[in-house]
């Protein structure tokens, strides 16, 4: 009976961890596989400024200040013409006394007539610089947008769980000059120092873009 109990136990001890070893198994077939996250980045700097519309929208912007240089150029004509003025009052001031006797009234006339060009001049410059402003925001706005749309389809196209985008210099001599290096050291934010191959899309969204608006076109 003895004998019987010792046979019994002994087989229960052998075959304990037979079963743990089996649980065991069956758990590792059943763990999950480790995420894995993927992710792209892209130079935004370098995504617009090789972008084809945003070109073209310099432009605009450029025939946009045309008719306020012009206007500008006038008023410095105005300006310049005054100033020969009053050289020219300045050296006959003394010719005789009836002209020295207008000299302070004519005087007063000149002065009037810079300050009302001056006048004119910050007016003029405030009006510019409103309305670039305000063009350059709505065209950025614009430009950013399509940036951000190409971002998205093309995260979706590659399975992307992330893409960041950074800025930073185009080239090697811009990109470790010795202000663009200041400029990192002095940023609080993170900065991409680099990256494996086919992390970086820069070009893939920029030649897309490039694309899509050629054929908009």
């Amino acid at each position: 009976m003895r004998a019987t109990l010792w046979t019994c136990g002994l087989v229960v001890v052998l075959a304990a961890p037979v079963g743990i070893g089996r649980l065991v198994a069956d758990d590792e077939d059943d763990k999950p596989a480790e995420p894995q996250t993927r992710i792209a980045c892209l130079n935004l700097t370098r995504t617009i400024r090789d972008y084809t519309k945003f070109r073209n929208l310099q432009e605009e912007i450029r025939d946009l200040a045309a008719p306020f240089q012009q206007r500008d150029a006038a008023l410095q004509r105005k300006m310049a013409k005054l100033r020969e003025e009053a050289q020219e009052l300045m050296q006959h001031a003394n010719d005789s006394e009836k002209t020295a006797a207008q000299l302070p009234k004519k005087k007063e006339q000149l002065e009037a007539r810079a300050k009302k060009i001056q006048r004119d001049q910050e007016d003029l410059r405030a009006e510019v610089q409103q309305k670039l402003n305000q063009r350059s925001d709505e065209l950025m706005r614009e430009v950013f947008l399509d940036v951000a749309r190409v971002v998205e389809r093309h995260a979706l196209q590659h399975d992307l769980d992330l893409v960041l985008h950074y800025n930073d210099a185009i080239g090697r001599s811009e990109l470790f000059s010795s202000k663009n290096i200041s400029r990192k050291m002095n940023d609080g934010s993170l900065e991409l120092m680099t990256t494996a191959p086919g992390i970086d899309i820069s070009k893939e969204i920029t030649d897309q873009l490039n694309r899509e608006y050629r054929n908009k076109s």
